[in-house]
């Protein structure tokens, strides 16, 4: 039985759930190659953000410290998984 004065745990974040669909659809995945810069939970802070505002590849890639190329290949592949894994996005 939890104490009283134990706080309730906290719920899950939305971009947690993002990264959790993410990671059962194969998105963070070894493949051959060299091996992403960026870690899978900033990847999809990338292409979130990159959808949510109007900026360019060229305006945010400075944001997450990588360069405009990076940019568009994280967006183009993670935003590709989440558009096809955006059908179950909504269920738990």
């Amino acid at each position: 039985m939890p104490n009283a004065s134990s706080p309730a745990p906290a719920a899950r974040s939305p971009i947690s759930k993002l990264v959790t669909l993410l990671r059962r659809e194969g998105a963070d995945a070894v493949c051959k190659g060299r091996s992403w810069g960026l870690p899978l939970e900033d990847r999809a802070l990338l292409v979130t953000a990159y959808w949510r505002t109007n900026v360019t590849m060229r305006q945010i890639a400075p944001l997450s410290g990588i360069s405009k190329s990076a940019a568009h290949r994280i967006i183009a592949h993670l935003g590709e998984c989440q558009v096809l894994g955006s059908s179950s996005w909504g269920q738990t």
